[in-house]
């Protein structure tokens, strides 16, 4: 399994990358500094995943996103950042990320994050890694609109907060087919296509409270 991991601060890149190599994924990683660099890595290496810092050179914020995906549409964009307000998370999971990483992650949750990536999850890790609503978010009431019930409010809740299937009937002590179940039924209503685009729902709506 290969991976592209850009960061323009070298020592944290670096520490990042060694750990990696030494974990149980058995990456192959290919290491950049820019956005620019690592789209032209991305290019000669064809990996199965694309880990870029939030804040380097050509990134531009959530617009980083969508430079890797319309160079490269069908490999997964995963964000890795120690400071991101709850919008600018939002947005990069709406502009297709397939995750959201903080740089606070023990070695340990990084790998599994990127292992619920890999396998085709979009994740927010830590779980409930965003800001408190503004009051104004707070009072919008219009995912009431989506006539959930009280079992898919929580689910999609749970899966806001970075929570895999798996996590979710864990936590609700049901089984991992139910809680399936209920996922796809509140994606139905919310008119979502996929988890990101539920996530992004929820965000916005206040749902994820």
């Amino acid at each position: 399994m290969r991976l592209v991991i850009a960061d323009d601060h070298n020592l944290f890149r670096e520490a990042l990358c060694y750990y990696l190599r030494q974990s149980s994924l058995a990456l192959e990683i290919i290491e950049a500094s820019s956005l620019g660099e690592a789209l032209d890595r991305v290019a000669a290496t064809r990996p199965d995943a694309l880990l870029l810092d939030f804040v380097m050179p050509g990134m531009e914020g959530v617009q980083g996103v969508d430079v890797a995906r319309q160079r490269h549409p069908g490999v997964p964009v995963v964000i890795l950042s120690g400071n991101m307000t709850r919008e600018q998370m939002t947005e990069a999971l709406r502009r297709g990320a397939a995750g959201v990483i903080s740089k606070d992650l023990t070695g340990k949750a990084l790998v599994e994050a990127l292992e619920r990536i890999l396998s085709g999850e979009s994740v927010v890790a830590p779980p409930l890694w965003v800001e408190p609503l503004s009051p104004q978010a707070e009072r919008d009431d219009g995912w009431k609109l989506f006539k959930l019930t009280q079992r898919e409010i929580e689910v999609v809740r749970l899966l806001a907060g970075g929570m895999s299937n798996k996590m979710i009937a864990h936590t609700l002590g049901i089984a991992e087919i139910t809680a399936r179940l209920h996922l796809r039924n509140a994606f139905r209503k919310m008119g979502a296509s996929n988890r990101a685009d539920a996530v992004r729902i929820a965000l916005r709506s206040g749902l994820s409270n």
